[in-house]
């Protein structure tokens, strides 16, 4: 007998079913939410959860739960319109500050050379005899702005 992937554990079981159409349910909601919010103030926050008509929402910092907290009375109204037809309601939206894990990105340094200059480096790789130099050198040189 073989073992069944999550994958499938999740589409055929019964509290997986109800997972993924939660999942989706909290998809839909960002949705909405960024529908409802001036601006990118939506790229600063996300969905934490809902659960029986109490919607959680995660801000990034205490500004933008300011500016959430300030919006919140109107939010309810606004989202649940449009999830009317889901069924579903938003009586209460709770906001909490959860800022978001930093990013590690990696940020490369692009550096050209003048015409002049790469030919310099050129002439000089011409000149060298150590091989691993001249690699390096030619390579230099290639770097540069047309």
């Amino acid at each position: 007998m073989r073992t069944k992937s999550l994958g499938e554990l999740l589409e055929h079981g019964d509290q997986g079913n109800s997972l993924i159409l939660h999942a989706n349910f909290i998809l839909d909601l960002r949705k909405v939410l960024a529908r409802a919010l001036p601006g990118d103030l939506a790229s600063h926050c996300s969905i934490a959860n809902y659960k029986s008509g109490k919607l959680v929402i995660f801000a990034d910092n205490n500004a933008v739960a300011a500016k959430l907290k300030l919006l919140a009375t109107g939010l309810p109204g606004k989202i649940s319109g449009q999830l009317q037809q889901t069924g579903r309601q938003v009586t209460a939206v709770v906001i909490e500050v959860q800022p978001r894990a930093p990013t590690t990105a990696i940020h490369r340094k692009s550096t050209f050379l003048s015409p002049r200059s790469a030919d310099e480096v050129r002439t000089l790789a011409d000149q060298v005899t150590d091989s691993k130099l001249k690699t390096i050198l030619t390579t230099l040189a290639s770097r540069c702005q047309k």
